[in-house]
C-alpha cells in the first residue's frame, strides 16, 4: 500500500516537470495546488469518508512540488548565466524596456538581456535579466529598441560615502527594480 503512494507521489512530480517546462503555469498556480492538496487531506482527517482523498491530495502536492522545482531551477539557472559573463567582454542581445535617461555627457538605458551570444552560438536565457547599461548619448536610443550590446558585464556597487555623510546602497537600489547587473 505504502509503494502505491510512493509511486504515485514519484509520477505527479515528474508530471509536474514536464507540465511546467512545456505551460509554465507559475508559482501561483504551485500554491493553488497546495492548497487544494491540503483541503482534501483535511477532508480525510475530519472523517468524511471520501474514497481515496489522501491519495488525491498525495498525487497533487506531488504535482504542486514538481512545480515548484522547476521555477526555481530557472532561477538559479539565469543568475549563473550572467554572474559567468562578470568582468568579460560578451555581447548581449535584448531589448530596451524602460524610458533612456538621457544625461549631458551619457544615457543610462535599462536592458533586458534575451540572449548571450558566444561565437555563432546563441544562448537564450529562460528569464531575461535586466541590466543598467550607461551608453554614449549618439545614436538615440528610444524604449522599445531591440539592440546588441558589446561590453563587460559588472555587478553593482555601493558608493563610497564621504566622511559624515549618509551611506547609500546602490545595490539594493537597483535591486528593488529588479536590476542585478551593469
Amino acid at each position: 500500500m505504502r509503494s502505491k503512494y510512493f509511486f504515485g507521489f514519484t509520477l505527479s512530480f515528474i508530471v509536474g516537470i514536464c507540465v511546467e517546462e512545456f505551460f509554465i503555469l507559475g508559482s501561483s498556480f504551485a500554491i493553488f495546488c497546495v492548497i487544494l492538496s491540503s483541503i482534501l487531506f483535511l477532508l480525510e482527517k475530519i472523517k468524511l469518508r471520501l474514497q481515496k482523498s489522501f491519495f488525491v491530495s498525495l498525487i497533487i502536492f506531488g504535482f504542486a512540488v514538481g512545480i515548484v522545482r522547476v521555477d526555481v531551477s530557472h532561477l538559479n539557472q539565469n543568475t549563473h548565466a550572467l554572474d559567468a559573463l562578470v568582468g568579460t567582454p560578451s555581447n548581449i542581445q535584448g531589448l530596451v524596456v524602460d524610458e533612456p535617461d538621457v544625461r549631458e555627457d551619457y544615457t543610462n538605458i535599462v536592458f533586458e538581456a534575451h540572449a548571450v551570444l558566444e561565437g555563432t552560438k546563441i544562448h537564450v536565457l529562460d528569464h531575461p535579466a535586466l541590466i543598467l547599461v550607461r551608453t554614449s548619448s549618439y545614436p538615440k536610443i528610444i524604449y522599445g529598441d531591440e539592440i546588441l550590446l558589446s561590453g563587460k558585464v559588472a555587478l553593482p556597487k555601493n558608493f563610497v560615502p564621504e566622511p559624515g555623510t549618509p551611506t547609500f546602497d546602490y545595490t539594493a537600489y537597483l535591486a528593488k527594480d529588479d536590476i542585478r547587473y551593469q
